[in-house]
């Protein structure tokens, strides 16, 4: 008996795929959950790498924080904005919201402060910074960082007065750029910087008095010798017979 021709065709519409097709959806749901799996890894690491990261960065800006406010130089402020350009960013974002005329108040009372500090007339210093806070409480702001520094001021501690230049160090920061106010308190004699120039200065000064002296002392010497040799003159002159005029010893000169 003949094989009849098989009618492929015929045969695939006659086969059920259901269980291909189910198989087949199945095993991309599990792709598609094991992706989903995956990315919600990745992403939950790297959310933690940064918060970690966001941790170790808030840890040092803490400890560089603590240094300058124990022991304040100008050069640590330049040193603490450079190593953490955000929170720069961030003073300069708060002072920018000022409108031109606080920006210079601001500025006009920090150095004001700054300058009493340093030379040591802390009751200029507290009477700006109170006038300020009776300015900005009148005008409806919060004045809880002005009572701070106020307070700071105000202390007898050594420690409060570097926390002090820390606070009014930062202001300036943000308000004209840590450079800039690094070299504003130098000049107002705050700093290692101003340290060493002052006592440059004092050594010169001390060099020019030193100078002064011995120019004086040689001209005293160099008066004495004079008037020595006037006197044997007049003494040479008095053995010949002629009267010779006695000559005059500078004060304090003394005659062996």
């Amino acid at each position: 008996m003949p094989i009849a021709p098989v009618n492929y065709q015929a045969l695939l519409t006659q086969l059920d795929f259901t269980p291909l097709m189910q198989g087949m959806q199945m095993r991309s749901e599990r792709e598609d959950a094991k992706a989903a799996r995956a990315e919600q890894t990745a992403r939950r690491s790297l959310a933690e790498s940064k918060f970690s990261q966001e941790q170790d960065e808030d840890k040092r800006w803490r400890a560089d924080l603590a240094d300058i406010s124990a022991d304040f130089t100008p050069e640590k402020l330049r040193d603490l904005m450079w190593k953490h350009p955000d929170k720069q960013e961030a003073l300069k974002s708060g002072f920018d919201t000022y409108n031109s005329y606080q920006q210079r108040d601001v500025i006009s009372a920090s150095t004001s402060v700054l300058g009493a500090l340093n030379s040591g007339n802390t009751d200029f210093a507290a009477k700006v910074l109170a006038d300020r806070k009776a300015a900005l409480a009148e005008a409806g702001v919060n004045t809880d960082q002005t009572d701070a520094l106020l307070r700071l001021v105000k202390s007898p501690d050594p420690a409060d007065r570097q926390r002090a230049y820390a606070m009014l160090g930062m202001v300036m920061a943000g308000a004209v750029g840590p450079e800039h106010a690094a070299g504003v308190m130098e000049n107002l004699g705050i700093g290692a910087k101003a340290e060493r120039q002052a006592r440059k200065d004092q050594l010169d000064q001390d060099e020019f008095e030193e100078r002064r002296r011995h120019n004086r002392a040689s001209e005293g010497v160099a008066a004495g010798n004079l008037a020595l040799s006037r006197q044997r003159e007049g003494r040479v002159a008095r053995g010949s017979g002629k009267a010779a005029k006695p000559a005059k010893l500078p004060s304090g000169f003394i005659l062996d």
